[in-house]
């Protein structure tokens, strides 16, 4: 089963639920807390505050396809990238799964935990064996490289600036903790026999980075929204002689609740990536385009569409399940790089 089969049979499993069992719960709209009614999009894992003592438990899946070359805002043919490279990325897919704790500290002072696991795949194509390196044409050889295993761990603190009936102003800050293994080598088979993967193969950035943010939401009837931006800044460099460069995101939202079941969302995504700073010293940087350290970061606008469910009450009280589905607007890459295709994400979350 696909990706796509997977969140289809979880957006049919949100109807199932809500049809055959309404929702009794409470609402937020008259309450000062951060309940399980929160109507932020799948995609968004800071929206909300929780009660002293109070714990939320999600699971969270995202999907990334890429396909195809471009470079700033301009494709790229394959001829132009054999010009430079010994081979063209044709596809690559990101999964990651995350499980995420928050606990309510106090009224005003939520903290969280995240893990991960991550997988990366990339489909490669090679020059044919007639042609020389800095001649564009392709024969028909593809090769594969994937890396799997987790992720770089995350501990943050979200305090409420100010939380009213119907409006919240949060900040939050936190430590994204190095603890993917950087020292992953690829299997015998793939491109990257014996050696370390490409940057965009690597599970983690391999640096302790800073994790700064604010959040402003309010709601009003059936409607509600949020404005957030969220930053990584890297600190120092990994053991492979390289810091990732520091990211961006600005994410505006807006949703509406139209049944005590079902609330569908827009969300609007803007971000802005900085270039690597060093090298791996081990990686041929004329193999493929993300083996060259100046082909990264950049800057772009997503846009995406999302469904949440709210599970009723007895044996489901207090979840809710979330879908969401994004396409690009505009990506302006630094160097060659891969186009972003789609994107998806799913979350699960229990509270208690």
């Amino acid at each position: 089963m696909n990706v796509k089969q997977k969140l289809f049979w979880v957006l049919i499993l949100c109807v199932y639920v809500g049809i055959n069992h309404p929702l009794k719960a409470q609402t937020c709209e008259d309450k000062d807390c951060g309940c399980v009614v929160n109507p932020a999009p799948a995609g968004i894992m800071i929206s909300h505050l929780h009660e002293k003592n109070q714990w939320m438990v999600s699971y969270r899946y995202m999907h990334m396809e890429m396909s195809g070359m471009q470079q700033g805002t301009k494709p790229v043919s394959d001829a132009d990238v054999f010009a430079k490279y010994l081979m063209t990325c044709n596809q690559m897919q990101m999964d990651m799964h995350m499980v995420m704790a928050m606990y309510g500290l106090s009224d005003r002072i939520t903290l969280m935990a995240m893990a991960e696991y991550r997988t990366a795949k990339m489909q490669m194509g090679m020059l044919g064996a007639e042609s020389g390196h800095h001649h564009a044409m392709q024969g028909g050889m593809n090769m594969n490289a994937e890396n799997r295993g987790f992720g770089d761990t995350r501990l943050s603190l979200i305090y409420g600036l100010f939380r009213k009936q119907n409006q919240s102003l949060l900040l939050n800050g936190g430590l994204s903790i190095p603890t993917a293994n950087l020292e992953k080598r690829g299997a015998q088979n793939e491109m990257y026999a014996g050696v370390y993967h490409p940057y965009a193969m690597q599970l983690g950035s391999g640096t302790w980075d800073f994790l700064p943010g604010i959040t402003y939401t309010y709601r009003k009837g059936t409607v509600s929204g949020g404005t957030q931006m969220n930053a990584v800044i890297r600190m120092g460099t990994n053991s492979l002689n390289y810091k990732l460069g520091n990211e961006l995101t600005f994410n505006q939202w807006l949703a509406w609740q139209w049944s005590r079941t079902f609330s569908a969302s827009l969300r609007l995504e803007g971000y802005a990536n900085g270039k690597i700073d060093g090298r791996i010293p081990s990686l041929d940087s004329s193999l493929e385009p993300s083996a060259h350290s100046n082909n990264y970061g950049g800057s772009g606008i997503n846009g995406l569409i999302g469904l949440i469910c709210f599970l009723p009450a007895g044996f489901f009280q207090n979840q809710k399940l979330g879908v969401e589905a994004g396409i690009p607007f505009y990506q302006n890459t630094n160097g060659i790089q891969m186009k972003n295709k789609y994107g998806l994400y799913a979350s699960w979350s229990i509270q208690f």
